[in-house]
Order: structure tokens, then sequence, then C-alpha cells
């Protein structure tokens, strides 16, 4: 690993922001989505009907998308299910297996994929080490697993480093344990 690994592409508040035409410019054919606190808050089981106009929208553009999950078995799978897309499970990110597979199915290279995520040491690590251009999301809700609190100060030194101030405030709902 390189220090440069964990340097995102480039900061978005949502995955929805990135406009599908966008990605036909960059010659992208492959698009990598994270499931949990990138296209929905922990623990969707259903995606938003953003989240299914936008795939659609890169689809049609024509993007494959795949999700790149590191979430339950039986949960991502009925994710990718219902937004209609193939799903790459128990990805092992920040490892390369799962990315490969991805590239494989789509057979796609790395130039023509893009990733997007809310963790840089697990997508955007995961992205860099493959070359893989990132996009580091905004996380959607402040619940999140323990463990995935506890990752996310690391993270903040590591993009302070970078020169990043980001993610900032999450995209969308309130803090379980907050008033109102």
């Amino acid at each position: 690993m390189r220090i440069h690994d964990l340097k995102p592409w480039r900061l978005i508040r949502r995955c929805t922001d990135f406009p599908p035409e966008s990605a036909v410019a960059m010659g992208i054919r492959l698009v990598l989505l994270d499931l949990d606190n990138t296209l929905e808050p922990p623990g969707a089981r259903v995606p938003s009907p953003e989240t299914i106009a936008w795939v659609r929208a890169l689809e049609a553009a024509g993007c494959r998308c795949v999700l790149l999950s590191n979430a339950r078995r039986d949960r991502a799978r009925s994710y990718a299910d219902s937004l209609g897309i193939p799903a790459v499970l128990d990805a092992g990110k920040p490892g390369l297996r799962g990315i490969r597979r991805a590239l494989d199915l789509a057979e796609a290279t790395p130039d023509e994929t893009l990733l997007f995520g809310d963790q840089v040491f697990t997508d955007i690590l995961a992205a860099g080490r493959a070359g893989i251009r990132s996009f580091l999301v905004a996380p959607r809700h402040l619940r999140e697993w323990a463990h995935i609190r506890l990752k996310r100060i690391p993270e903040w030194v590591v993009l302070r480093g970078f020169g990043i101030r980001f993610p900032g405030k999450p995209t969308g709902g309130k803090d379980p344990g907050s008033e109102g």
C-alpha cells in the first residue's frame, strides 16, 4: 500500500450528484457502487427512487453498474436484485479480489472504471490499489456501526493530511440519539 492509495480522486456529497453524461465523457464503462452509507443509509434493503433513477441513467449512458459490497450477503444480494444490477458480494475491500471479479464480470479495465464509496480505509484504498478513480461520498446518515464510527477519526486525519476537509456532515437523517 502506498499512502497515495488513500486519496480519493474526487469528493461528492451524494452519488446521484454525479451526472451520467460525465461518465461517458470520461470513457467510463463500469461504475462500482458501495451500499451502506454510499447509496443508502446503513441497513437499507431496497433502493430509493432517486438511486434507481440515477442507476438507470448511468445504464442508459452505456455504463455497467455493479454493487461491490462488504455488507451481509443476503441483504446486499436482495438490494442488488431490487436495483436490477449484478453484485460482487463479500468483496473483501480493501483487498482486490472483489474488484477483480467486478472488472472480469464487466470486461472492463481500471481506466474505464469509477468507484463510489464512503470509507477511506475500505472503498478508497481498494480503488487506489487497483488503479481505479474513486469518489469519496459523504456518509448518508450518522447512524453507523461502532467499528465504522471508530474508523472515521483516522480517516479525517488522513484526509486532512492531503489537505481535504471532507466529508463533513451526512447528507440525510439524524443521529439516532439526537432529539427531534
